[in-house]
């Protein structure tokens, strides 16, 4: 590698850590999460005791209850993993049975977005994280209806939103005027989060079971895909199958951060993911400032009606998803070659 990551991450946890925000929101968890991720790689503890100090402020402030509507990080299970503390999932089974319960479905059984769910929305970025919720719901349970439904959810989604000609998938549904339309393009960030949400997922599911061989079939096609659209110098761009679009860092951080934990896990072959994820990285440090923020992240973007909104779409300097998703990106090539286990 021609940069250190693990310095670079440094770097880049410094714009996390010295932050006031400490109530909870999915970028500000996608954050603290970053904080993890890079305290398995590092083993400083500095990164683990400011997650901690967080949660210490959750709790004297009330707001640290476990919230599945924070729909695309769950801080609670991976801080359990790192410490062993069961206080951060007591009701994790209780709360994802809940929540498969209320959410509305369309009319192939899609989970909708919770916010006015008579529209029907459909999002992959949603998608992800309750598929992963359902993953470890099982995990943690023995209960393989959650096994079932991260697998079918998978399923239907990918035969709604995957574009058969590019294998890329697109962000969402009925989120424009005309209802049933998907949303045009191949929006960057959300290429990195179907990624997230297979692999993620693939780690709390019983090996060699029907559940984890159509997730490892979804994810070894899909990241066959995405590897045609890896530019030269190493970059996915805003609209990734338009190479005229500006390279975008939160999605190709993430798809670089599930590609090494993929091939270590033994899910994908080395050959050839690990020069693109070497490849990857080495270009997205470039993306890092000196004083740690992190640039070419595409800001906040629900699923849009033209390609020209999304082609178009501004990047700004420390946009709230690019910390965490970069520091995903700089544990990548240290992750641990077994799975999880229960700590």
């Amino acid at each position: 590698m021609n940069y250190d990551p693990l310095k670079t991450g440094d770097r880049v946890a410094g714009t996390i850590m010295l932050t006031a925000e400490k109530y909870p929101d999915y970028t500000t968890d996608l954050g603290l999460e970053g904080l993890l991720y890079l305290y398995d790689a590092t083993r400083e503890t500095k990164y683990l005791d400011h997650v901690l100090q967080v949660w210490k402020f959750r709790e004297d402030h009330q707001v640290a209850e476990l919230n599945p509507f924070i729909l695309f990080t769950c801080l609670h299970f991976e801080t359990y993993l790192r410490t062993g503390d069961r206080k951060y999932i007591s009701d994790f089974t209780d709360k994802a049975q809940n929540f498969r319960k209320i959410l509305a479905r369309d009319n192939d059984g899609a989970i909708c977005y919770p916010v006015q769910p008579g529209t029907k929305r459909l999002l992959v970025d949603m998608l992800q994280g309750y598929a992963v919720f359902m993953a470890r719901a099982g995990w943690l349970s023995g209960n393989q209806d959650y096994f079932t439904e991260c697998m079918n959810q998978y399923r239907i989604y990918r035969d709604i939103m995957r574009d058969p000609v590019t294998g890329l998938w697109h962000q969402g549904k009925n989120w424009s005027a005309v209802q049933g339309t998907v949303s045009p393009g191949h929006w960057n960030r959300a290429q990195g989060w179907v990624l997230r949400g297979l692999v993620d997922s693939l780690d709390y599911l019983p090996e060699r079971s029907v559940f984890s061989e159509v997730l490892h079939q979804l994810l070894n096609q899909f990241a066959a895909d995405l590897a045609k659209y890896q530019d030269k110098r190493g970059m996915w761009h805003q609209v990734t199958d338009h190479p005229e679009s500006w390279p975008e860092t939160s999605g190709t951080a993430m798809i670089v951060h599930h590609l090494y934990k993929a091939f270590h896990r033994g899910w994908l072959p080395r050959d050839p993911y690990l020069a693109i994820a070497e490849k990857a990285i080495n270009a997205l440090m470039g993306f890092v400032r000196e004083d740690g923020t992190v640039m070419n992240t595409c800001i906040t973007t629900a699923p849009l009606s033209s390609l020209e909104g999304y082609l178009y779409r501004p990047a700004v300097p420390g946009d709230p998803h690019a910390a965490g998703t970069m520091l995903m990106a700089c544990a990548g090539p240290y992750m641990a070659r077994r799975p999880v286990t229960m700590v």
